[in-house]
């Protein structure tokens, strides 16, 4: 019996780990898909879905990397239309400023 407990307990914190990364990744594409839904459109790019993706990076996540990886990828994909690019860098180009670093 005495056996059995400890690989219980290793499947339940596995279990838990395996959980709380999947949530953490789901939770960061929200705003960040809905930025990229909005930057595909004609529309003017929309400062409020910006602010939520640096909200959710930094106050959630800790980091912009991944949000920015993320726009770079299709800022410098050569398929996605002018626009969707242009606005790409833009919203990246928020991140950095809000974040503070102006020089980049």
């Amino acid at each position: 019996m005495k056996n059995i407990l400890p690989r219980e307990q290793l499947f339940h914190r596995l279990l838990i780990t395996v959980l709380a990364t999947t949530m953490t990744l789901s939770t960061l594409a929200g705003p960040l898909e809905e930025l990229h839904e909005a930057n595909t459109s004609e529309e003017r790019l929309d400062l409020d879905l910006v602010y939520q993706v640096f909200n959710d990076a930094i106050l959630t996540h800790l980091t912009l990397d991944p949000a920015l990886d993320e726009l770079r990828d299709i800022a410098e994909n050569a398929d996605a239309s002018d626009r969707t690019r242009a606005k790409s860098y833009l919203s990246m180009a928020h991140l950095y400023w809000r974040y503070g670093h102006f020089d980049s």
